[in-house]
């Protein structure tokens, strides 16, 4: 086996979707492999492939990890865990990544195989999965500086249940995802409706605020039935999820729905055909960096915290008086011509440049970490939830393509309703 300097293993999901994950994941391999970094990726699903740095990945999928380690015994979990560490070229530098409740199971016992350093930087702005049963041992990675999150608000909504979070600033990580928009021709220009006020929103429109953002153009089209509405979806979702807004805004005869199904990049000559937009997390930086009126939409709320007028510092102006929603932004913006300046926006150019600085100094804060290498026994984990039972009682009785036949199975059955 060749040996490398330095090993960076990562494992997240690569396909059917357009996310912040994947693309933040997409940009530190590039950042990474730049400085001479031997990255090795465990996807955790295949299939369509948007993010196009990932296609290289698409070939092998290890779905295991899809699942908590102790839904598989010990034996099983040894043999998968072992199947990737072989993967993996010798080296005297390794860190594991992982970014998810499943992934970060999985990563520390690989860590632990391969005598790694195990970073959890959790790109959830919620997870239900998170509990009294799982808990310690994201309380054993945050004591050790091991556990990061994507915003203070994030680690303390998700943890602090269960864990005092002392000092939230030192375990926040930017999860680079803005970078979305590149110069290049593109024909959806020519698909965009043409209205009296254009509005968009960027990102997966399976998010949590998203139907508060269809419920607010609809409120805001039925004060303005004189006026034409454009609302333009940059995202995609389930077909239950896309019929559920299609639905929503049928009721309204004069605003004009257009879902572009999932995109990245975006073309940059797309947003000079906008009033404003709205979005949540990182999207919403992205149209804001484009000088785009901005309403950005808080991930634990689902409400506006404001127009963003300093996307480089995602800082928000709120209107006036409490209890705003995205109605009231949309009359602010769009009839009452309240905007703000927006000021620090960045080049596509400039804006990689940034993004590798903080990318660096993540890996000297890595470098940093004093903690010994030692690792939580994961066997220890055990949520006792119904499904999970049910799944190892499966795994234990059928070999592992049986169990994942099953798993399909039980999945496409709830999906359909059945």
């Amino acid at each position: 086996m060749d040996t490398f300097d330095k090993v960076y293993v990562m494992m997240f999901g690569i396909s059917n979707i357009v996310a912040g994950g994947p693309i933040y994941n997409a940009n530190k391999i590039r950042f990474l492999e730049s400085k001479g970094w031997n990255v090795v990726v465990f996807p955790v699903d295949s299939g369509k492939v948007y993010i196009k740095p990932l296609e290289k990945y698409n070939n092998n999928s290890y779905d295991f990890i899809h699942f908590s380690p102790y839904i598989f015994g010990k034996r099983k979990t040894e043999k998968f865990v072992e199947k990737m560490a072989s993967i993996i070229p010798q080296s005297d530098e390794i860190i594991v990544e992982t970014g998810t409740d499943y992934t970060a199971l999985w990563g520390e016992l690989l860590a632990k195989k391969l005598k790694a350093r195990h970073i959890v930087m959790f790109l959830d702005e919620r997870n239900e999965n998170i509990n009294s049963y799982s808990s310690p041992f994201y309380e054993f990675k945050y004591r050790r500086n091991e556990l990061y999150s994507i915003s203070q608000e994030s680690l303390i909504h998700i943890f602090s249940p269960y864990f005092k979070i002392e000092f939230p600033q030192k375990n926040v990580w930017n999860a680079w995802c803005s970078n979305s928009v590149e110069n290049f021709e593109s024909n959806i220009i020519t698909l965009l409706p043409k209205a009296d006020y254009m509005i968009g929103s960027i990102g997966r429109l399976d998010k949590s605020f998203v139907s508060n953002i269809i419920g607010g153009v609809c409120a805001f089209s039925d004060k303005h039935k004189e006026n034409s509405i454009g609302l333009c979806l940059f995202g995609g979702a389930d077909d239950k999820t896309i019929l559920q807004i299609k639905k929503e805004i049928q009721a309204h005869r004069n605003v004009t729905l257009f879902i572009s199904g999932y995109i990245w990049p975006i073309p940059a000559a797309v947003f000079s055909r906008f009033d404003v937009f709205v979005s949540g997390a990182g999207a919403a930086i992205v149209s804001a960096n484009m000088g785009i009126q901005t309403v950005n939409m808080d991930v634990i709320t689902n409400e506006p915290t404001g127009l963003i007028d300093n996307p480089s510092e995602f800082h928000c102006v709120p209107l006036k008086g409490a209890n705003k929603d995205v109605q009231d932004y949309l009359t602010a913006v769009l009839i009452e011509n309240d905007k703000i300046e927006i000021h620090n926006t960045v080049s596509i150019e400039k804006k990689w440049d940034m993004i590798c600085k903080d990318f660096y100094d993540q890996l000297k804060h890595i470098e940093a970490i004093d903690a010994p290498l030692i690792y939580f026994d994961t066997s220890k984990i055990w949520d006792h939830r119904k499904i999970h039972k049910i799944q190892s009682c499966i795994a234990h009785l059928l070999d592992y393509k049986m169990f994942l036949t099953v798993q399909k199975l039980y999945s496409w059955f709830k999906m359909i309703g059945l």
